[in-house]
């Protein structure tokens, strides 16, 4: 953790730290989106961790046409999510998360019922968009360490960081921000390191 201090956000002013998995077909888990929420909605910075598939098992049969049980073992090529493929699984997540929150809205407002702050439906995640200022960081503390400052849609579609390992940050909302945290991330911003 300490070693994310690097890129100038006060260590103090983060919250839950995160694990973002890679989705895989149908397997598309969300709850890591529900920490962020929680961060910022604290004022508090989110480090999220990127999926490492270092020893996954690959089952394959033996024989081609053999309907015995008997198969060989091998292990996939090691596989890191990258900061793109991160951006673009939170934007999705938050997109559908907000389109969810629309259709609800409409329904209450055909009905005119009233909102109730206890609800125990989802919130919209403050100002977490294709806009939102994130913190790409790779390799740190390493000789050959990055760090970017871009938005979350940037950084899904026009950033390479090269090679792994990599981790995001979404820092609090701007209002949350301390004016060194500000200025820490307007150098990095555009500008990698």
């Amino acid at each position: 953790m300490d070693a994310v201090g690097v890129c100038g956000l006060q260590l103090y002013n983060f919250g839950q730290t995160v694990t973002i998995p890679e989705f895989e077909g149908n397997w598309r888990p969300t709850s890591f989106m529900d920490k962020i929420e929680v961060n910022r909605k604290n004022g508090l910075h989110t480090l999220c961790l990127l999926d490492i598939k270092a020893k996954e098992h690959m089952e394959k049969p033996q024989f081609p046409n053999d309907n015995e049980s008997s198969s060989l073992s091998s292990n996939l090529p090691p596989r890191c999510l990258t900061v793109s493929e991160a951006a673009r699984q939170i934007l999705s997540v938050a997109g559908k998360k907000q389109q969810l929150l629309s259709k609800r809205e409409k329904r209450r407002q055909k009905k005119r019922l009233q909102i109730v702050e206890t609800d125990a439906e989802p919130a919209a995640i403050p100002d977490l968009g294709p806009d939102t200022i994130a913190v790409a960081l790779a390799r740190v503390g390493s000789a050959n360490m990055s760090i970017v400052v871009d938005t979350l849609a940037a950084l899904r579609d026009d950033v390479d960081m090269g090679p792994p390992l990599h981790c995001l940050i979404i820092p609090a909302p701007d209002q949350h921000l301390h004016f060194l945290e500000k200025d820490a991330l307007a150098m990095f911003r555009n500008k990698p390191l």
